[in-house]
């Protein structure tokens, strides 16, 4: 298991991603949530990382995804940190206008800058 104690969570952007054919719009939230409480803080961390086990971390090959627009999309994050609510609206949105296949179901989007 990950070691997340240390961790530092200040906001968490959520969105609802519909699957397309079910509905017309995702629901956007128009700001982030502060993560103010530590046991608010503990369970996002919970969530975040257990689905990570180890010895197999997950791992992205820059050479494989340099051009893939979620790949973008995170690299300015990491530039700029205070960007990190405007491009969850953004990732939401490809999300949603990707998801037209019926196998794909609706559900929260929750994005954090840890």
């Amino acid at each position: 298991m990950i070691n997340y104690l240390q961790s530092v969570i200040n906001s968490v952007s959520i969105h609802y991603i519909p699957n397309k054919s079910e509905s017309s719009s995702a629901k956007l939230s128009g700001t982030a949530v502060p993560v103010l409480e530590e046991s608010l803080r503990d369970a996002l961390l919970k969530l975040y990382f257990d689905a990570f086990k180890e010895p197999e971390y997950y791992r992205f090959d820059e050479k494989e995804d340099h051009d893939h627009v979620l790949n973008s999309m995170i690299k300015t994050v990491f530039q700029d940190p205070e960007q990190v609510h405007p491009v969850s609206i953004e990732i939401a949105k490809h999300l949603f206008n990707n998801s037209d296949h019926p196998s794909i179901k609706s559900g929260e989007l929750l994005v954090s800058y840890i």
